[in-house]
């Protein structure tokens, strides 16, 4: 996160503070050596803003070398002054770039509250319409028209006040109901997530904080300077064999057992508002179901339609669509489009055309026009009957009648092959990519291997790439190959330091950034994902694994994932040690890195990038259009996958090192209130409203966190075995692994969210009476022209 805004700082050329910030976070600026002697302590860099010093560490092993490329060093004295000047120098930075925020918001309204002015400016139009009406139909009684008027609904969201401050009681006052409700149930889980952080870091924080922190300092046992001072409050602290590594083992099961209780409160509040949004979806959505991997003989409308009727009752089904080959019908539409902007430019009086150059044009238009329509009738019979095998794909959506048939046609295996006739929810129609759906089993098959290749090699080839890239950006072999840049860095010292500490984390800078956007291209490329909202589903998982080998587990990790995935298959218990031995090390950098993350979303909040793109499009359109031409921001990176795996990556760092040094609680904690504060505000009042997959991103977080927590106790397990006089405490707090077991499964089976129970589909009247979508589940180019 730190890397990635320290690029974006440089590619906008905006306030050179904040890469101060970020290397004041990282707690290190690697100089040049002049020579092979010893590291020196310290280093002063200046600023725009001030000073930020950065302290250097003990050498590292050349094994360690993609660590120190993200983590910088490791643990070492005067860290608790990095973390001090860090606290106050991000804190500062966020009440900047709050206050920034608060004026832009005022200046630029369309950008900052655009939500809020679309419903004010339909609100005006209704209340408009409303006294038009009542003039027309000569209505004379003021006050009916007044009353009229205010019974309209209230708009959401309301604008918030001209205050500079005003926005903030604005985010307070939108509920989580409020924003399942008018934005999405996505939109709504996300805050709610934020929510359950702040709850969690809390209840584990301040304990830990208030009561084993003076208790690691002064009963941990190791002599007064054997350790620095901010290592003092952790368990870098208690000495060997100590008798508070059974209290620590102890703790394992409360965080366990706090982090279980509000994970499964969080999914059963969830399932509520699950079923209510599954209740709640429009028609035809509700009544349809996609089935995939048909069979080839029912490859056809009417053979499926039969297969369908004969298990349900023959009025039960409504529509029945086999997808069809379209590629010939797209690119006929494509020649269409092109003939009549030919016909259109000719008809401008600026071009002269003779009429024989129009009456030609106007053949042309009719000649595609014909064959458009020919192939668009050719495609509809040969599904309708079958009679062209090659003119249909294996998928199809069938929509039914009542609800509750296509509730249960959801539950049902059709054929002895599971894998055949499989049905699922349907995405929005104008979400679908039909492309996708056209693609056979098999040759889907290939590309999902070829894809699962790719996301293999970013892990395999991450290390190599960024250490190789890294040697090559080296200021000494830069002053090796350019006696000019030699010469300009030794009559600028303090430049060379700055440059110094840029390269040497160049490589990781520029891969960080652009990982979600590899990551999109590879599943647009090779996975098929039958509507654009899923793509964003495939990035949280992937993405949220990578960070965690390399951001969470980097010193594990070393430069090679392979070499380490081979010790652990041939000694599985060594991940235990191995765990043990590193992550403590490198404890106060994910205190620095947690800070950082506060002014990351401070960052967010002024939408720079938008307001860049629509101050630029302003010059060329309307304030309307700029504003419509400047959205949605980058999903890539900002999208609510890449976000949802950010958000779960930090919550599982506060976690891991909840025991080992308890002050990442309460840095979380903080965390997680700006998240909720900064995108209470934009997902309500700024970022138009995106594609709502119903709170699946939510349950992938929670399951994420769950796995976060193995990580934590595979960690205590490895710490205690370590450092205790007994094998007890890792044997109890091992115990736990069976346990948390246990509530995986009971989570998963217990807590069934994807389908409605049938309990809730026995009735139809139990549904929510809701307007058809008006999206039917046809391929566009299949409509008549």
């Amino acid at each position: 996160e730190a890397s990635r805004l320290g690029l974006s700082i440089n590619a906008n050329r905006t306030e050179v503070l904040c890469l101060g910030m970020i290397w004041r976070s990282y707690g290190v600026v690697e100089t040049a050596a002049c020579d092979n002697t010893n590291l020196e302590d310290a280093a002063e860099l200046s600023l725009s803003a001030g000073n930020a010093v950065a302290k250097k560490g003990a050498p590292h092993h050349s094994e360690d070398k993609l660590a120190r490329q993200i983590i910088g060093k490791l643990n070492s004295e005067g860290d608790l002054h990095v973390l001090q000047e860090a606290l106050i120098f991000d804190s500062v930075g966020v009440v900047v770039l709050l206050f920034v925020f608060s004026i832009l918001r005022l200046i630029f309204p369309l950008v900052y509250q655009g939500n809020a002015e679309k419903a004010a400016d339909g609100e005006d139009d209704k209340r408009a319409g409303v006294k038009h009406h009542a003039k027309s139909a000569g209505v004379g009684d003021v006050s009916n028209v007044a009353q009229e008027t205010a019974e309209l609904s209230p708009t959401w969201p309301p604008r918030p006040g001209q205050g500079i401050f005003q926005w903030i009681p604005a985010t307070a006052c939108a509920s989580i109901d409020d924003v399942q409700q008018h934005v999405s149930l996505d939109a709504a889980m996300l805050l709610e997530f934020s929510n359950l952080a702040v709850k969690l870091t809390a209840l584990i924080g301040l304990p830990m904080c208030l009561v084993m922190c003076p208790v690691n300092k002064w009963l941990g046992g190791k002599p007064y300077g054997e350790v620095d001072d901010l290592s003092s409050l952790s368990m870098a602290n208690i000495q060997e064999g100590s008798w508070l590594y059974w209290v620590y083992a102890v703790i394992v099961w409360l965080v366990i057992h706090a982090a279980e209780q509000l994970i499964f409160h969080a999914q059963a509040g969830f399932l509520k508002r699950r079923y209510m949004w599954l209740k709640s979806l429009p028609a035809p959505r509700s009544t349809t179901v996609l089935v995939e991997n048909l069979p080839r003989d029912l490859c056809s409308d009417a053979k499926l339609r039969k297969f369908f009727q004969d298990m349900f009752d023959h009025k039960a089904v409504r529509a029945v669509h086999v997808v069809r080959q379209t590629g010939n019908l797209l690119t006929l539409r494509k020649k269409l489009q092109e003939a009549e902007e030919r016909q259109m430019e000719a008809e401008l009086p600026r071009a002269r055309s003779s009429a024989e150059v129009l009456e030609r044009l106007e053949e042309e238009v009719a000649r595609c026009n014909k064959e458009v329509e020919e192939e668009r009738l050719r495609l509809q019979k040969a599904g309708e009957d079958g009679s062209e095998e090659d003119s249909c794909s294996t998928t199809a959506f069938v929509t039914f009648h009542k609800r509750k048939d296509a509730e249960i046609a959801l539950r049902l295996q059709y054929m002895p092959d599971a894998e055949e006739c499989t049905t699922s929810i349907p995405p929005e129609a104008s979400d679908i990519r039909w492309e996708d759906l056209r693609i056979g089993p098999n040759l889907q098959a290939a590309r999902e291997r070829m894809g699962y290749l790719c996301v293999a090699g970013l892990y395999v080839g991450f290390a190599p790439l960024v250490l190789g890239v890294t040697s090559i950006a080296d200021l000494e072999a830069l002053k090796e190959v350019s006696p000019v840049v030699q010469k300009m860095l030794d009559a600028m010292p303090n430049v060379a330091v700055i440059i110094e500490g840029i390269l040497a984390s160049l490589a990781l800078t520029l891969f960080m950034s652009f990982l979600p956007t590899i990551m999109m291209i590879i599943f647009d490329t090779f996975f098929v994902l039958k509507a654009n909202s899923w793509a964003q589903a495939k990035l949280q998982v992937w993405y949220f694994w990578f960070q965690i080998v390399f951001t969470l587990l980097v010193t594990a990790v070393g430069s090679s994932i392979i070499s380490v995935a081979e010790k652990i298959v041939e000694r599985p218990m060594a991940v235990f040690g191995l765990l043990a031995d590193t992550l403590p090390k490198a404890s106060h950098f994910y205190l620095n890195f947690m800070v950082m993350q506060w002014v990351t979303h401070a960052m967010n909040l002024t939408r720079y990038i938008n307001l860049v793109k629509f101050l630029m499009l302003r010059m060329l359109y309307g304030d309307k259009d700029a504003k419509k031409l400047s959205e949605p921001e980058d999903q890539d990176y900002y999208g609510v996958g890449s976000r949802s795996a950010r958000w779960a990556v930090n919550l599982v760092i506060g976690l891991v090192f909840s025991s080992i040094s308890p002050l990442i609680c309460l840095l979380c904690c903080m965390n997680f209130l700006i998240c909720r504060l900064v995108y209470g505000y934009l997902l309500v009042y700024a970022e138009i409203p995106k594609v709502d997959l119903g709170g699946e991103f939510f349950v992938r977080m929670l399951i994420h966190v769950q796995h976060g927590l193995v990580i934590y106790v595979a960690l205590m397990v490895g710490v205690l075995y370590k450092h205790s006089a007994t094998n007890g405490p890792a044997i109890l707090a091992a115990i736990s692994l069976a346990w948390m077991a246990r509530l995986r499964y009971k989570f998963s089976v217990n807590m069934q969210w994807e389908f409605l129970p049938f309990s809730e589909i026995v009735n139809d009247s139990s549904f929510k009476k809701h307007k058809d979508g008006g999206h039917e589940y046809t391929e566009p180019e299949m409509g008549a022209l």
